[in-house]
């Protein structure tokens, strides 16, 4: 009866050992999936991170390429407003010295025609003296 017993857990014990290498080689198994899985996980996640990387870069670069446009835009459109305003201030700094000129023109003729007036007035004046010392006869 011992000797059967005893077989029966020789039976048992080796049936344990087997399940037991079993296990130890499922982890065995289950650690190198895991490890392999890890670096899956590793090589997605820093290709991931590069793909993310690149069209952040891109991203930048069309913000920049858009911001340099509409910065020439912006400056063409003041350039023209600038020249606009400078086309009319030359028109009107050039009606002001058009009049100014025909201002200094009439003022001439205004101080040669006081002129003329004074030279008659002393004229005049110089008459009557002379009409004033001579006798009457």
């Amino acid at each position: 009866l011992e000797i059967e017993n005893l077989g029966e857990y020789k039976d048992l014990q080796e049936e344990q050992l087997n399940r037991i290498d079993f296990l130890k080689k499922e982890i065995i198994r289950m650690r190198s999936l895991h490890s392999q899985n890890m670096q899956t996980i590793r090589e997605n996640f820093l290709q991931e991170k590069a793909e993310f990387e690149e069209s952040a870069k891109r991203r930048v670069l069309e913000m920049r390429r858009l911001t340099h446009e509409e910065a020439m835009r912006s400056l063409v459109k003041h350039t023209d407003q600038v020249k606009e305003e400078n086309r009319d201030l030359r028109k009107t700094v050039m009606n002001l010295i058009e009049h100014s000129q025909s201002l200094q023109k009439h003022k001439k003729q205004l101080l040669d025609q006081k002129k003329k007036l004074i030279r008659e007035e002393e004229y005049n004046e110089d008459i009557k003296r002379i009409k004033e010392r001579r006798p009457l006869f």
